[in-house]
């Protein structure tokens, strides 16, 4: 900087003898006289002054810099959450028309629902769907998507109900093949994670991809919603009955739209 100020300071002098020269009218000899020296000087000063200009305009372009960075990556942030948000509807979009598609095969009358929330407890998944009572809602009605049944209602409220995925420990249900016309055997969760069919008579030839529907002996169930394919079997010669393990198709977990059928068996 002291170099700069120097340079400044002669440039200021030579400027300063010009003029008094000029007013002694000796102006032209005198600036044939002087512009030799002033050039170069003009030249330093010139280069010193783009140095100045950069140096101080660094912080500036750096913090510039900086803004538009910040404002890119607030933009990506922006572009990847409405991508997830339209990736999220047309997936929604994709089951509504399963659904819709559903309704018109079928003779039942239904609710359809969104699953709006999802609450652990005791080991199991409880899934709050936004259909109750006042919709016609009952305990023990089936939770199906596209045809599969994939869980059953057992808390009803006014306004929501709590369904409970197929897997769930403990939950049966009573099923049969589909190439058969009466209960074959009983469904039942098994871990909250898989479904096994126990109680299968030794009478029938199991084999595996064997598709298990609804039987329609529960009230609330009618026949003939998909439950799953057999994927393993387990009969001993010992035991009276065979039991297999189903493979399936879809669960309530991955779900986001139902329909709950509104089904009572008449007496």
């Amino acid at each position: 900087m002291r170099k700069v100020f120097g340079i400044l300071g002669v440039f200021a002098l030579c400027f300063v003898a010009i003029i008094l020269l000029a007013k002694l009218k000796i102006g032209i000899f005198a600036t044939n006289l002087v512009n030799p020296v002033i050039r170069p000087i003009l030249a330093g000063l010139s280069s010193a002054e783009d140095w100045v200009t950069h140096t101080i305009s660094l912080p500036f372009k750096a913090k510039t810099l900086a803004l538009k960075v910040d404002e890119l990556e607030g933009l990506t942030r922006q572009l990847t959450a409405e991508n997830a948000r339209f990736l999220e509807l047309q997936n929604e979009n994709v089951q509504l028309r399963r659904e819709l598609n559903f309704i018109e095969r079928i003779q039942y009358p239904f609710a359809l629902a969104r699953v709006i929330g999802r609450v652990k407890e005791a080991g199991g998944d409880f899934f709050i769907l936004n259909r109750g009572g006042s919709d016609g809602v009952a305990v023990d009605q089936p939770v199906v998507s596209d045809g599969i049944l994939i869980g059953k209602i057992i808390r009803v409220q006014k306004s929501v109900s709590i369904a409970v995925p197929l897997t769930t420990s403990g939950l049966k249900t009573a099923a049969m093949f589909t190439e058969n016309t009466a209960t074959d055997g009983i469904v039942e969760g098994e871990l909250n994670v898989s479904l096994k069919m126990s109680l299968i008579s030794k009478d029938i030839t199991l084999i595996n991809n064997m598709i298990v529907i609804t039987s329609g002996l529960e009230q609330t169930i009618p026949r003939g919603f998909v439950i799953g394919k057999i994927e393993r079997i387990e009969s001993k010669p010992n035991d009276l009955f065979q039991t297999a393990y189903l493979k399936i198709p879809t669960s309530l977990q991955n779900t986001t739209l139902v329909n709950i059928i509104l089904y009572h068996a008449i007496d």
